[in-house]
């Protein structure tokens, strides 16, 4: 029988904690720290399927325990990654849905009341999963999937995956903050199903995962980009934090090596697109909200050394009830990792003093 590739990860133990989210949380992505902006303060995008005046972007302090919202945020729409700069200029991915366009929002956290206003609209089909920024150049990358189906279905989830597989529908865009009217423009194109992204300047590239490897796209020459194959292909990466020399990253799920085959192939990716979209197979209603259709017990995550091309992988069994591995963010926050967990409103706060040193 086939070992499976989370569980043969070494489990490292590390003290956990809990901060929870509103009752009507219904989806978490991301979240986004600056240790130059209110440096123990974490915030995270809440998404409210079912109370769309719940969602709002909520400030976690890890010091003193508490949670706050911090600005409204529109409903009917999910949103992904968030990064906040030095001055507290942050930014959120707000996904469309039903039809409706991506999004990048912008709230300026020193106001008085906190706003969120639409920065730049992306082109259809193009939905946002992560962004971060370039703060030498003043500008910001964003990774995007072309969504062409309904993405809160089954079948539309099932379509989208294949269709981007087999197009190459996975892209990163580039918006100048300096510019009078910031536009999305095409940075690199011709991906895969892409999740996490992350500016890293002393290795003058930008960093892409496309949930079976990586990606080193040179912020010169986008075009010589190099696909990194660091981990076992079953295991799906999502959102990426760079930390010094290193990329954080969870694994938010494991999947059949068969399947990682197909995602990973255009060919076969175009020919099962072809046939669940013919077959009709696949529920056309909404997927239930704090549900996975997988079991993922153990918290899976991954440091990838830029410097030595070298991975080190873990897994952690948090002390605390009812929270599993289905985490799509990690976020280093002094001697801290901070998980998010797609379908939990709890946000886990992991001692990492182990791994890391302790750090302020």
């Amino acid at each position: 029988m086939p070992t499976s590739p989370a569980s043969a990860l070494p489990l490292v133990d590390l003290p956990c904690r809990v901060l929870t989210l509103p009752e009507h949380t219904t989806f978490l992505e991301a979240a986004c720290t600056h240790p130059k902006w209110r440096a123990r303060t974490i915030y995270v995008p809440v998404t409210s399927e079912s109370h769309p005046e719940a969602c709002g972007l909520y400030a976690l302090d890890l010091d003193l325990n508490t949670v706050s919202r911090v600005a409204d945020l529109p409903g009917g729409a999910l949103y992904y990654g968030c990064k906040v700069t030095p001055d507290g200029q942050l930014y959120v991915c707000r996904a469309g849905v039903s039809g409706e366009p991506g999004t990048i929002l912008a709230i300026d956290l020193s106001a008085e009341v906190p706003t969120a206003r639409t920065l730049v609209e992306l082109p259809a089909p193009a939905q946002p999963n992560d962004l971060d920024i370039d703060l030498k150049k003043g500008k910001f990358y964003v990774a995007t999937n072309d969504q062409r189906f309904d993405a809160l279905t089954e079948r539309g989830q099932v379509l989208n995956t294949l269709d981007i597989a087999a197009r190459g529908g996975g892209r990163v865009y580039v918006v100048d903050l300096n510019a009078p009217a910031p536009a999305a423009e095409v940075y690199a194109r011709g991906l895969r199903a892409v999740a996490g992204i992350a500016v890293v300047r002393r290795d003058a590239a930008v960093w892409v995962s496309e949930l079976h490897n990586l990606v080193r796209i040179p912020l010169v020459h986008p075009a010589a980009r190099t696909r990194v194959s660091a981990f076992d292909a079953r295991l799906l990466a999502d959102n990426l934090d760079a930390v010094g020399d290193e990329l954080v990253f969870p694994y938010y799920r494991e999947i059949p090596g068969s399947q990682a085959a197909i995602l990973q192939s255009r060919v076969l990716a175009r020919i099962f697109y072809g046939l669940i979209k013919v077959s009709g197979a696949g529920s056309t209603e909404p997927a239930p909200s704090g549900t996975a259709s997988d079991v993922f017990e153990d918290i899976r995550f991954a440091r990838y050394n830029l410097r030595t091309w070298t991975l080190s992988e873990h897994r952690l069994r948090p002390d605390v009830p009812d929270f599993d591995g289905h985490c799509t963010h990690v976020e280093k926050v002094g001697s801290s990792l901070v998980f998010i967990n797609y379908i939990k409103r709890d946000v886990l706060i992991a001692d990492a003093s182990r791994l890391f040193g302790a750090t302020s």
